[in-house]
This record gives C-alpha cells, sequence and structure tokens, in this order.
C-alpha cells in the first residue's frame, strides 16, 4: 500500500511549545498523528522498547507524534534521532501499515481522558554497528529484540501482534 504526502504553496513550520493545560485541551479536542516505526535487525528481529509513560507504559516499538508539515518518513526519522540517536535517512523506510489507536488514559492531565492517536507506521533495518550505538532517551526503561513471528502470537499489546502480522507479510513480498 502507498501513500502520498502534498505540500501545497509556501508552507513554514510555525509550531509552537504548548502549556500542559493548552496541549491538554488539544488531546481532548483532535485526534493526534504519530509516525511509529518497526526497527528491524539483520535477523529479522522487532527493536521493543519498555516505555515509561502513558498512554501505555509497556513493551511497544519506538515512535511520536508528528509535527506540522512533517511528511511520514521525515517525522520517523526525527524520532528515531529523538528516542534512539539513531540517525536514519528517510530513504531507508518503508510504510508498512496506519492503526488508530484510542488510549483510555495518558501522560498529561486530566490523565482519565485518554487520547486518540492514528500511528503512521514504518519499518527500517539497521546494521550491527547502529545496533551496538543504540540510546535509547528517558521514555524507555529496557530495549529487547524479539522475532515478529513470537510477537504476533503473544500477549504483547493487539496493535503491536498486528503490526508483526503485517511485519511478516511485508518481509515475505518484499
Amino acid at each position: 500500500m502507498n501513500y502520498h504526502h502534498f505540500v501545497t504553496g509556501a508552507f513554514n513550520r510555525h509550531a509552537a511549545s504548548l502549556s500542559a493545560e493548552e496541549y491538554a485541551k488539544v488531546l481532548d479536542s483532535v485526534v493526534v498523528a504519530t509516525a511509529d516505526i518497526a526497527v528491524i535487525n539483520n535477523r529479522g528481529e522487532i527493536l521493543l522498547g519498555k516505555r515509561t509513560r502513558a498512554p501505555w507504559p509497556d513493551w511497544w516499538i519506538i515512535g511520536g507524534r508528528m509535527m506540522p508539515g512533517e511528511s511520514f518518513e521525515e517525522a520517523a526519522s526525527r524520532k528515531l534521532k529523538e528516542e534512539l540517536s539513531l540517525d536514519i535517512e528517510v530513504s531507508r523506510l518503508s510504510y508498512i501499515g496506519t492503526y488508530s489507536l484510542v488510549w483510555g488514559e495518558r501522560a498529561q492531565e486530566p490523565i482519565e481522558n485518554g487520547s486518540h492517536t492514528v500511528s503512521i507506521t514504518m519499518t527500517a533495518t539497521i546494521t550491527d554497528k547502529e545496533m551496538a550505538a543504540l540510546k535509547p532517551n528517558d521514555e524507555y526503561a529496557a530495549l529487547q529484540w524479539v522475532s515478529p513471528e513470537h510477537v504476533s502470537h503473544s500477549d504483547f499489546h493487539s496493535a503491536i501482534r498486528q503490526g508483526a502480522k503485517d511485519i511478516i507479510a511485508f518481509i515475505k513480498n518484499k
């Protein structure tokens, strides 16, 4: 499946930092677009990070909120740099799928208001040298490499299991 990113006219990124109260209002009012990345090693394993915060303080793939004007690949590349100190060119990213996630909780007050995200999920295969240099930020308590087959038949979050199934299909169709 392909997707398209269109920019019409001169668009200047002008995203501003919001206060916690302002961002909470945004989360109550909009669906947030995220770029998530299933990092894959040369053995075909997926990198999962043990997140330290809501909306899912458990095992998840790398990623986060897109910024205005970013393509999916630009956002994914930025998140890899921010969260793992991994510098991946956008040409190394491949689209896997789009997932709608409704969360009962969120990190921002009021926590119980939850949030809704749409995740555009990409994949990137990294080298052994890149694997050795991974440095997760404080959003992750641990990292682990897991085979997509194991993930797809495990007790991980249902979105992670579906993503693993989609990665298996992607690899078979390469």
